[in-house]
């Protein structure tokens, strides 16, 4: 995955990791428990996931990404 002007908050913790949930938000169309592949998209992304049996969280905010 590539996203331009990438932050992120939430801790990640040990990896690899199970993907429980998650969701990407781009411009306001949320794509719920799955993403299309591949992807290119312009415009502001929001990616948020639930991380294995401990339910860590972490999103992923920028633009313009790729995977």
């Amino acid at each position: 995955m590539s996203m331009a002007m990438m932050t992120m908050t939430g801790e990640v913790g040990t990896l690899p990791a199970t993907i429980y949930e998650g969701s990407l938000v781009l411009d306001g169309f949320d794509h719920d428990n799955i993403v299309p592949l591949p992807l290119q998209a312009a415009g502001n992304a929001t990616l948020r996931l639930m991380l294995a049996d401990d339910a860590r969280r972490i999103h992923v905010s920028g633009r313009d990404i790729s995977v």
